[in-house]
Formats: C-alpha cells, sequence, structure tokens
C-alpha cells in the first residue's frame, strides 16, 4: 500500500501553483472530469493542502473557479489567470510567473521556494511532494524535476520516421543489441516540479531543464500523463491498484 500520511516542513516561505486551463483541447474540461470520484483538479489540491505551504489556483475557466468557490479550500487561494496567458501556445512558466507574482503581491511577502503540481498527473502523495522539495534544499538546486524509469528507450527501442516510413533510432551512435545493456532512461511524468524564485521569475529562463536541474525518481506506477480518454481510464486502475482510493 502506498498510503499518503500527509506531511510538514515546506514552510511558508514556499509556494504551490496549481494551473488549470479551461480550453483543454486533448479531454475537453478535462480538469473537472471526474476520476474515481472526484475532478481530476481536486486530487491534486487536496495533496498540496496537505503539505505546510501557501496553495494558489490559477485558472481562466469560471467553471473551475465556481467548483473551488464552492468547496471554500481552507488555505488556498484562488486567482484568475487573464486569456493572454490560457492560450494554446502560452509558455507554462509565464502562467506560473503571474500566479506567483500575484499571490506575493495579495500575502506581501515573497516565495522562497515554488512547487508546481501538474493536474494530469495526480499519481503523487504529498510524502512525494515533500520529498522532491528536500532534494532541491540538499542539491541546492535551481530546478528539480519528477521522472519515473523510462518505459521506452531512444537508445534502444524508440524510433523516428520520416515522410517515407523509414524509421531510425533517435541516437545512431549508440549501439546495444539488448535492452539489459542499455543505459538508464527516464520519463518527465508531469507531476511536481520545484523551483527556485529568483530562476522562475527570471523571464528569459524557459524550461527548468536549462538550469542546476535534478530529478526526483518516482515509481514506475506514478508515469500517468493525462491527455486522453485512454489515459483516464490507465489513471483510474493505478490510484484504484496503489493508492488504494
Amino acid at each position: 500500500m502506498h498510503k499518503d500520511t500527509g506531511v510538514s516542513g515546506g514552510g511558508m516561505d514556499t509556494l504551490i501553483t496549481i494551473l488549470a486551463r479551461g480550453g483543454s483541447k486533448g479531454v475537453p474540461n478535462k480538469a473537472l472530469r471526474l476520476v474515481n470520484g472526484k475532478p481530476l483538479i481536486q486530487w491534486t489540491v487536496e495533496q498540496a493542502l496537505r503539505c505546510d505551504c501557501t496553495v494558489v489556483i490559477s485558472s481562466d475557466s469560471e467553471d473551475i473557479m465556481a467548483h473551488f468557490l464552492g468547496m471554500k479550500p481552507k488555505g488556498a487561494f484562488l486567482v484568475w489567470r487573464p486569456k493572454e496567458l490560457a492560450q494554446d501556445d502560452t509558455p507554462k512558466l509565464d502562467a506560473i510567473r503571474h500566479a506567483v507574482n500575484w499571490t506575493e503581491g495579495f500575502t506581501d511577502k515573497q516565495y522562497h521556494t515554488i512547487i508546481d503540481l501538474d493536474i494530469c498527473n495526480p499519481l503523487r502523495t504529498a510524502d512525494d511532494i515533500q520529498k522532491a522539495l528536500q532534494l532541491f534544499k540538499d542539491k541546492k538546486a535551481q530546478t528539480v524535476v519528477s521522472v519515473t524509469p523510462a518505459r521506452r528507450s531512444p537508445y534502444f527501442n524508440m524510433v523516428e520516421m520520416d515522410e517515407t516510413g523509414a524509421v531510425w533510432l533517435f541516437n545512431t551512435g549508440y549501439k546495444v543489441t539488448r535492452r539489459q545493456d542499455i543505459d538508464p532512461a527516464f520519463d518527465l511524468n508531469c507531476s511536481i516540479y520545484v523551483y527556485d524564485r529568483d530562476w522562475l521569475v527570471n523571464p528569459n529562463n524557459i524550461s527548468p531543464l536549462q538550469a542546476d536541474c535534478y530529478a526526483y525518481v518516482m515509481q514506475p506506477w506514478q508515469f500517468c500523463d493525462i491527455d486522453n480518454e485512454v489515459d483516464f481510464k490507465v489513471c483510474e486502475f493505478l490510484m484504484k491498484e496503489y493508492m488504494h482510493v
């Protein structure tokens, strides 16, 4: 059993951001789609509230805002995201910066560390969040990203394809004949991101991977990033099987 016991130690100098855009294309109204009896976004919000951190929910959706206004989640702020920061091509870091700036202005304080939790992968616990934060502190990192062991390797069984249908390995210089001989690879599982505030607020920074970045390795079953109907079914199964919801 993977039990979520709740944690403390994040501190009020840590801000958790949760972003939910209303215009989801892969699955319409994804944030409020029920997963094992709760709206998808609610799993992430409840996990965040189990941590000793300030929490802000950012959305451009009246339905999402109304859902949380009705719940009145204690310990979480709601911020309306401007339409220009909720487009298909809006960089997520820009939307996170807006949420951080709004919260700092509202609370009249500056947060040292920002944790962004992606609602599309609720296969995490409050303990995972705390461990990722502790790794960030131990490494004195600029960023931390969560990963899972890769289910496919670019060195062995992932290929590129051209318009004719011809394929080749991503890294043609890496020659192995057995899966057991390949170097470990990891998937970004779109669950937990930890940022140093000063790094994050710099508009020249566009990806956590361009920083002094470390990986928090999660369990293989925590890989699922919901982007389509199949992912919903897989995520529901994994939550029941491993989180016992």
